[in-house]
C-alpha cells in the first residue's frame, strides 16, 4: 500500500464540486458540495484507536459521507420581534408544497427542498470553528433562482410555488427571503455526526421572546415533541468578528512587528488566540456581564495563572470583551 493510500479516503458516490475541512476539537472534518449543491461531510477521529481497523489514517474517516442536515428556518437579523421565516414543507419525488396543517413523516419529506440548504449557492464555501461550534458560511442564491422561496404574507411563512397569490410584495414585486447575501449556520460534533444547535422557545408560539398566552411555557421542543433548532441566519458584523477572530493561529515565528501581546503568547507555548481564551474561560466568563468585571476578573486569573501577559491586560481585556460582546 503507497503512502497516498494510507492517507487517503476516496468517496466515488456522487460528483464533487467543492470542498473543504476544518480543524475541530481534535479532529478533522472534511466538507464537499456536489454538483445538484447537496453539503456532506466525513470525520477523521485519530481518538478512537481499533486495532482492527489499523494504523492507517483512512480507515479512520466516516464510513460513508454523511449529509449536512440544515435547519427549516430562517431568522431575520434586526427583527427578533418578528421571529423566523419557515421554510416551505415539500414532498418527496417533486416540487409539491404541502399545505400548512398537513404533517408529513420523515420518508414523505424532501429534506432538501425543505430546509435552508436549498438556498445555498452552487459556489465554495467556507467552514470555521472557534472550539466550541463548527460555523458553516455560504453564499445563498439569488431571488431568481429555481430553488428561492418567498416571504408570506403572514410574516412567517415562505414558498416557492409561482402559483400563489399570498405573498408579501414591495412595489409590486415578491420578497425574497434571501438574495445574494450570506448564510450562517452553527453546528456541534457529537458522536462523529455534526448536529444543528438546538436552541429554547415558547412551546405553543414557537417564539423565542413571546409567549402564545399566559400558559405557554418555555422549552426545547414544541407541543408536538418537534425539537427547536437554531434557524439558519445572515451572519452579523459580531458573529463572523468573533469566529475569524478565535480561529486565528499565530505564527511559530512571530514577525518583528507583531504586537507585543502576540510574542509573549508564542514565548508561553499559546498558539492561537482561541487557546488564550480557554485558558482564561473557566475563570472570567461568569464576569462577562460588564467591561469593569471582566476587566478585574482578567487581571487577577492573569496574576495567577499567566503573569507574563499581565503586563499586556489592557490588549487581553479587550480581546476577551469583543469575543463575549462585552460593551463598554
Amino acid at each position: 500500500m503507497s503512502n497516498d493510500q494510507h492517507l487517503l479516503k476516496v468517496y466515488s458516490d456522487r460528483s464533487y464540486a467543492h470542498t473543504t475541512t476544518v480543524r475541530h476539537q481534535g479532529s478533522t472534518v472534511a466538507f464537499a458540495m456536489d454538483d445538484r449543491r447537496r453539503i456532506v461531510y466525513s470525520v477523521l477521529d485519530l481518538s478512537r484507536h481499533d486495532e482492527a481497523k489499523g494504523e492507517a489514517d483512512a480507515a479512520y474517516w466516516s464510513q460513508d459521507p454523511l449529509p449536512l442536515r440544515f435547519p427549516s428556518e430562517v431568522a431575520r437579523v434586526g427583527y427578533a420581534l418578528t421571529g423566523t421565516v419557515r421554510m416551505p414543507v415539500v414532498k418527496r419525488g417533486g416540487r409539491v408544497e404541502a399545505d400548512t396543517p398537513e404533517r408529513l413523516d420523515e420518508q414523505e419529506l424532501d429534506r432538501f427542498l425543505s430546509s435552508t440548504a436549498r438556498l445555498g449557492a452552487a459556489v465554495p464555501f467556507h467552514v470555521v470553528s472557534d472550539g466550541t461550534h463548527v460555523y458553516v458560511l455560504r453564499q445563498s442564491v439569488r431571488a431568481d433562482h429555481p430553488d428561492a422561496v418567498f416571504r408570506l404574507a403572514d410574516g412567517t411563512g415562505s414558498s416557492g410555488d409561482p402559483a400563489r397569490t399570498d405573498y408579501s410584495k414591495q412595489a409590486g414585486a415578491k420578497v425574497a427571503v434571501v438574495d445574494a447575501t450570506l448564510l450562517c449556520d452553527r453546528f456541534v460534533l457529537a458522536g462523529g455526526e455534526l448536529k444543528p444547535v438546538l436552541e429554547v422557545r415558547y412551546r405553543r408560539s414557537r417564539h423565542k421572546g413571546r409567549p402564545d398566552s399566559a400558559k405557554d411555557s418555555l422549552g426545547a421542543q414544541d407541543m408536538e415533541g418537534r425539537p427547536f433548532v437554531e434557524p439558519t441566519q445572515p451572519p452579523c458584523w459580531r458573529v463572523l468578528h468573533r469566529v475569524t477572530f478565535v480561529s486565528r493561529v499565530l505564527p511559530d515565528i512571530p514577525p518583528a512587528d507583531a504586537p507585543p501581546l502576540e510574542k509573549a503568547m508564542r514565548q508561553l507555548d499559546v498558539e492561537s488566540n482561541y487557546e488564550l481564551v480557554r485558558r482564561l474561560d473557566p475563570y472570567v466568563k461568569g464576569a462577562a456581564t460588564g467591561l469593569s468585571e471582566l476587566a478585574e476578573a482578567t487581571r487577577t486569573t492573569l496574576a495567577r495563572e499567566l503573569p507574563e501577559l499581565l503586563p499586556h491586560a489592557d490588549d487581553v481585556i479587550g480581546f476577551l470583551a469583543q469575543y463575549y460582546g462585552v460593551e463598554a
